[in-house]
Protein backbone atom coordinates (compact mmCIF):
# COMPACT_ATOMS: atom_id res chain seq x y z
CA UNK A 1 0.00 0.00 0.00
CA UNK A 2 2.77 2.57 0.68
CA UNK A 3 4.25 1.81 -2.58
CA UNK A 4 0.93 2.92 -4.39
CA UNK A 5 1.01 5.96 -2.26
CA UNK A 6 4.36 7.04 -2.92
CA UNK A 7 3.79 7.34 -6.97
CA UNK A 8 0.12 9.44 -6.07
CA UNK A 9 1.18 11.99 -3.59
CA UNK A 10 -1.96 14.65 -2.85
CA UNK A 11 -2.11 17.24 -4.06
CA UNK A 12 -1.33 20.65 -1.89
CA UNK A 13 -4.70 22.63 -1.27
CA UNK A 14 -5.37 25.71 -3.32
CA UNK A 15 -5.36 29.22 -1.68
CA UNK A 16 -8.43 31.04 -2.62
CA UNK A 17 -8.08 34.27 -0.76
CA UNK A 18 -9.89 37.31 -2.52
CA UNK A 19 -7.76 40.64 -0.94
CA UNK A 20 -10.21 43.53 -0.51
CA UNK A 21 -8.27 46.71 -1.06
CA UNK A 22 -9.39 49.87 -2.08
CA UNK A 23 -6.91 52.12 -4.43
CA UNK A 24 -7.57 55.11 -4.80
CA UNK A 25 -5.25 56.75 -7.16
CA UNK A 26 -5.84 53.16 -9.32
CA UNK A 27 -9.65 54.33 -9.67
CA UNK A 28 -8.87 58.09 -10.04
CA UNK A 29 -6.77 56.25 -13.29
CA UNK A 30 -9.16 54.21 -14.71
CA UNK A 31 -11.85 57.40 -14.56
CA UNK A 32 -9.49 59.69 -16.33
CA UNK A 33 -8.65 57.08 -18.92
CA UNK A 34 -12.27 55.79 -19.52
CA UNK A 35 -13.26 59.36 -19.34
CA UNK A 36 -10.85 60.01 -22.30
CA UNK A 37 -11.87 57.43 -24.45
CA UNK A 38 -15.64 58.18 -24.36
CA UNK A 39 -14.12 61.52 -25.39
CA UNK A 40 -13.36 62.83 -29.37
CA UNK A 41 -9.40 64.04 -29.32
CA UNK A 42 -10.40 66.38 -31.80
CA UNK A 43 -13.23 67.74 -30.26
CA UNK A 44 -12.24 71.10 -28.58
CA UNK A 45 -15.01 70.61 -26.71
CA UNK A 46 -13.32 67.98 -24.82
CA UNK A 47 -10.25 69.15 -25.10
CA UNK A 48 -11.79 72.37 -22.41
CA UNK A 49 -13.07 69.94 -20.08
CA UNK A 50 -10.23 68.15 -19.63
CA UNK A 51 -8.23 71.13 -18.92
CA UNK A 52 -10.23 72.48 -16.94
CA UNK A 53 -10.55 69.19 -14.73
CA UNK A 54 -7.33 69.54 -14.72
CA UNK A 55 -7.22 72.84 -13.32
CA UNK A 56 -9.82 71.75 -10.63
CA UNK A 57 -8.42 68.82 -9.33
CA UNK A 58 -4.29 69.92 -9.08
CA UNK A 59 -5.37 71.57 -6.35
CA UNK A 60 -6.38 68.35 -4.43
CA UNK A 61 -3.05 67.44 -4.57
CA UNK A 62 -1.73 66.13 -1.36
CA UNK A 63 -0.84 68.61 1.05
CA UNK A 64 1.24 66.70 3.41
CA UNK A 65 3.99 65.82 0.51
CA UNK A 66 4.34 69.37 -0.21
CA UNK A 67 4.85 70.42 3.28
CA UNK A 68 7.55 67.30 4.01
CA UNK A 69 9.47 68.30 1.00
CA UNK A 70 8.98 72.41 2.14
CA UNK A 71 10.12 71.26 6.06
CA UNK A 72 12.97 68.96 4.06
CA UNK A 73 14.43 71.75 2.19
CA UNK A 74 14.21 74.34 4.96
CA UNK A 75 15.76 71.91 7.10
CA UNK A 76 18.79 71.75 4.84
CA UNK A 77 19.04 75.69 4.07
CA UNK A 78 19.01 76.02 7.51
CA UNK A 79 22.20 73.11 8.12
CA UNK A 80 23.98 74.52 5.11
CA UNK A 81 23.56 78.17 6.63
CA UNK A 82 24.83 77.07 10.10
CA UNK A 83 28.26 75.25 8.66
CA UNK A 84 28.92 78.46 6.83
CA UNK A 85 28.84 80.52 9.63
CA UNK A 86 31.09 78.23 11.65
CA UNK A 87 33.18 77.81 9.07
CA UNK A 88 33.85 81.31 8.51
CA UNK A 89 34.51 81.99 12.07
CA UNK A 90 36.68 79.25 12.15
CA UNK A 91 38.86 80.62 9.42
CA UNK A 92 38.40 84.53 10.60
CA UNK A 93 39.38 83.44 13.83
CA UNK A 94 42.25 81.36 12.95
CA UNK A 95 43.89 83.67 10.14
CA UNK A 96 42.25 87.36 10.93
CA UNK A 97 45.90 87.79 12.99
CA UNK A 98 47.73 87.42 9.85
CA UNK A 99 45.55 89.31 7.76
CA UNK A 100 45.62 92.24 9.71
CA UNK A 101 49.56 91.85 9.97
CA UNK A 102 49.17 91.91 6.32
CA UNK A 103 47.49 95.11 6.15
CA UNK A 104 49.98 96.94 8.44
Amino acid sequence: MAIFSFFNTQKPKQFNFKPRHYDERKERIDEIISRNKEEAISDPDAMKSRIKHGFQTRGSVDRSYESNIRKRSNRTLLITMVVLVLLSFLLLSTYLPEILKLVE
